[in-house]
């Protein structure tokens, strides 16, 4: 289990059962992948200036207190 802080996700749904979800750690530095119920991990680095500039905006398009339970 990672600690997925903070919590970010990316849902894609194209209909017909066919979806990706990607729970991104930017602490842990990982992405959990799940595709159509099939899952994999994934690994990155978390302090480059692209995922940093990622990060931002998720921060920037996202409120704190807007999530999911």
């Amino acid at each position: 289990m990672r600690c997925h802080t903070p919590r970010y996700a990316i849902h894609l749904n194209f209909g017909d059962g066919v979806f990706y979800t990607a729970a991104i750690c930017f602490e842990c530095n990982n992405i959990s992948i799940s595709s159509s119920g099939e899952y994999s991990w994934q690994t990155f680095d978390g302090q480059s200036a692209a995922v940093q500039s990622i990060l931002t905006v998720f921060k920037e398009s996202v409120s704190e207190d807007d999530t999911e339970t």
